[in-house]
């Protein structure tokens, strides 16, 4: 990158326009990168409200999640945050006469302080906070695991024991208090899921020094009927939790605990319900912003309120566009977020031309990527590489299990390319020439 004298004497239009951002996301840091990195604005007063601050991927070993490796630690050190306030805490109310948030936290120590119902001021408020797994109501007695199939499966009634709302920063915050009470005090640990983040959290807890027999991990039935979307990758981590002795229970719906004096389950970890957060919906609620199980919005990511935007899996379209499947959760959402900045940039910059008016949804084009540490020993060398092509012979799913770090920026760039720019790949596979899709 060259820096010449023309870029440092350029002067920008200041943007005084209170923006505030509400939840860490990747679609709320790829809007803020975006804000922060236009050429011709400055945005004077960005304010990032999340219940951590900023923060990245946690290292492997701590990493209870699958990531997206949207932003890294050392991705967003790069950012240009530096005119961006933070204020960790979570939405509890909007106020849309007044245009105000108010902010509560239960930490003590936080980048700018947070007093009881302290409140934020906006212009213009954007909601991307996110999906996070919940907690379910808590009984004390009821009847043991029953097996369900998926269509058998009724709602929830079942309760987990506190902590309450899991995300992987909340872990990577909480390790030491972690590894103590979990390799100290538990006698077991029950993991109950339907998808990649239940395997990424028991790798984890092998990781933080438990032994197999203290983990269960209990499989909810899946609606694609396979947990990581490739039965070789699903046999080859059955066959090495096996091995380390981890107790796995496929096709079980959890539906009420029973507590006994003599056996009690020392912690459990629910990882099937995704849903907004309480504190979000009910502020959201209560400002009478419509919401049908998501919050609605158009395909420029306005709400009911004009000076209230939003995006990211915590929206859906709205029925008007009679699309019901098509929604932020479906894409990237990095590109999502920028596509957002884009249109609050219509607003403030003058170089940008406006987009043709038009009722038709976006579309976007950059994958989703899931990475998650799994126990399995190969699918089955730890050398699985499975590419997916459409019937456009365009490369449409990238699968791969491997011991060693993999070049996912290389592997992004193949998605979406026709098959006849790799070299003929098809035709040289069906013939036997490419013995190793890595090489």
């Amino acid at each position: 990158m060259s820096l010449g004298r023309k870029l440092t004497l350029e002067q920008k239009v200041v943007v005084n326009a209170r923006i505030t951002v509400c939840g860490a996301s990747e679609t709320g840091l790829s809007l803020l990168e975006t804000l922060c990195c236009c050429p011709h604005l400055r945005f004077n007063n960005l304010t990032l409200v999340s219940t951590h601050g900023f923060h990245g991927d946690a290292e492997d070993e701590m990493r209870f999640l699958s990531t997206s490796h949207a932003f890294s630690s050392r991705d967003v050190a790069l950012l240009p945050l530096s005119s961006v306030k933070t204020v960790c805490g979570k939405v509890v109310s909007i106020d849309r006469k007044s245009k105000h948030v108010q902010v509560c936290s239960d930490r003590k120590s936080t980048p700018v302080h947070v007093p009881s119902g302290y409140w934020l001021s906006y212009d213009i408020l954007v909601l991307c906070s996110g999906l996070q797994y919940q907690v379910w109501p808590t009984t004390l007695l009821g009847s043991r695991l029953n097996s369900n199939k998926a269509s058998d499966r009724g709602e929830p009634t079942v309760g987990i024991i506190p902590p309450g709302n899991l995300d992987d920063t909340s872990c990577k915050v909480s390790t030491g208090a972690l590894i103590w009470s979990l390799c100290v005090s538990l006698e077991h640990i029950v993991v109950y899921g339907d998808n990649i983040d239940a395997f990424t959290t028991v790798h984890a807890l092998l990781s933080l020094g438990l032994t197999g027999p203290q983990i269960h991990l209990v499989l909810a039935p899946s609606e694609s009927g396979s947990w990581l979307l490739d039965p070789a990758v699903d046999q080859a981590v059955d066959l090495n939790l096996e091995k380390v002795q981890v107790q796995v229970y496929k096709n079980y719906v959890l539906q009420n605990i029973r507590i006994q004096e003599n056996q009690v389950t020392s912690a459990l970890v629910t990882l099937s319900c995704r849903g907004l957060d309480p504190s979000m919906l009910r502020s959201l609620l209560d400002s009478f912003l419509v919401v049908d199980g998501r919050l609605v919005v158009d395909r420029c990511f306005h709400t009911s309120d004009p000076r209230i935007w939003a995006a990211g899996p915590i929206t859906k379209f709205s029925r008007r566009y009679h699309s019901e499947e098509w929604c932020h959760q479906r894409f990237c959402s990095g590109e999502v977020g920028q596509d957002l900045a884009r249109q609050i940039l219509l607003l403030f910059d003058p170089t940008v031309e406006p987009r043709e008016e038009s009722e038709l949804l976006p579309v976007y084009k950059r994958p989703k990527l899931k990475d998650s540490a799994l126990v399995t020993g190969r699918a089955n060398l730890g050398s699985y590489f499975r590419l997916q092509l459409g019937d456009s012979e365009q490369v449409e799913s990238l699968t791969c299990a491997s011991f060693k770090p993999l070049p996912l920026h290389n592997l992004l760039c193949l998605y979406g390319q026709q098959q006849s720019l790799l070299g003929n790949l098809s035709t040289r596979f069906s013939l036997g020439q490419v013995p190793d899709l890595y090489r």
